[in-house]
């Protein structure tokens, strides 16, 4: 500590810049999802998603997930047991991320960052289903990458 303080006192450091090794990306800002997305046009949302905790979801309704840096929103999806569930998985993160529910023996693919795509499934059991990402090592959650699959 004592030779920088000496090397910057001697004029050494003048004009000296100390920066990033690369920029911080801008924040994501909150943009309104569509009201619907018609089936064959997983290509027609390409907007971040408002950050929500917790949504229900009725039978036939496209439920937006976005795989984030560090986290998956909502938290929680409630479902009605038997219904068909449609979640269009939406990659917002620096890198390639992947939607897992272990109990209804779903695995998404690995979406490359600014992908979406759609996983549809019958809700067909009650009970409480984590969800994560998986994609930098398989079988186990990424951290803060855990949301909840609630079946009523």
């Amino acid at each position: 500590m004592r030779a920088l303080r000496a090397f910057l006192a001697a004029g050494a450091g003048v004009g000296l810049t100390i920066g990033l090794a690369r920029p911080l990306p801008p924040p994501i800002q909150p943009v309104p999802a569509p009201a619907a997305v018609p089936d064959g046009a997983a290509d027609a949302v390409t907007r971040p998603v408002p950050a929500r905790v917790w949504v229900r979801a009725a039978a036939g309704d496209v439920v937006h997930l976005v795989l984030g840096e560090g986290r998956l929103q909502p938290a929680t999806v409630e479902v009605a047991e038997g219904g068909q569930v449609r979640l269009l998985v939406a990659n917002r993160s620096r890198r390639p991320r992947n939607l897992v529910i272990p109990d209804f023996h779903l695995t998404g693919m690995a979406l490359p960052p600014g992908e979406e795509n759609y996983i549809e499934f019958t809700a067909d059991r009650k009970g409480d289903f984590p969800m994560y990402s998986d994609a930098s090592q398989p079988g186990r959650p990424e951290p803060g990458m855990l949301a909840m699959l609630r079946v009523r």
